[in-house]
């Protein structure tokens, strides 16, 4: 079993003990030949870690919307690949980078692939370029932006959740109207981002 693979089950269980619901929504993960013949008009060489991701679960089902949910937003709404692909196709493989952003030059020729949206209304995207890389980055989109630097690759994204998770540096808190959201502790949170040498994801 994958690093990337333990660390989405090790969510999951988390999940499954805390928000039931939430976790039962998502989606069965897809065949590799499913994930070959749904990439295959973006004429790219998707990562394994994609492959790892979707074959795990094809994203959750995201409709109807709702923010009633308190979980981390790093997995708050993880699209189905039909979905990534749709928005990526639509809004990102084309976008021209904003006059001045000296990190969107540097994504000019780079697809970006979403796979966990929309928060008000952030993405997270996967960078794909034609070079075969061990590592491909996570960023973030923010509309009316520049793209920012999210976590260092998929695999180390979910190994800081999960131990955010196990750790309680994520934790549940009911507020006075009964609604129950996802606190984080800061400071736990970055030192586990320093354990695996990753960027802050919070």
């Amino acid at each position: 079993m994958s690093d990337l693979t333990e660390a989405l089950n090790r969510i999951m269980n988390w999940l499954e003990k805390y928000q039931p619901e939430y976790a039962a929504s998502f989606l069965p993960g897809l065949f590799r030949q499913e994930i070959d013949r749904l990439v295959t008009p973006l004429n790219i060489l998707i990562p394994e870690e994609i492959y790892k991701l979707y074959q795990w679960r094809n994203g959750r089902a995201i409709e109807p919307f709702s923010k009633s949910v308190g979980v981390c937003p790093s997995i708050y709404e993880y699209l189905p690949l039909q979905k990534a692909i749709e928005e990526e196709t639509i809004g990102w493989i084309n976008r021209p980078p904003e006059d001045g952003g000296y990190l969107d030059s540097g994504y000019k020729n780079k697809i970006l692939l979403p796979i966990l949206g929309y928060l008000d209304p952030e993405i997270c995207a996967l960078v794909i370029d034609k070079k075969k890389r061990k590592n491909y980055s996570v960023v973030l989109l923010l509309e009316g932006s520049e793209i920012v630097p999210y976590c260092s690759s998929i695999t180390n994204m979910m190994l800081i959740l999960a131990e955010a998770y196990e750790t309680e540096a994520y934790y549940l808190k009911e507020e006075d109207d009964g609604s129950i959201f996802l606190r984080a502790n800061a400071k736990k949170i970055l030192t586990i981002c320093e354990k695996y040498n990753a960027y802050f994801v919070d």
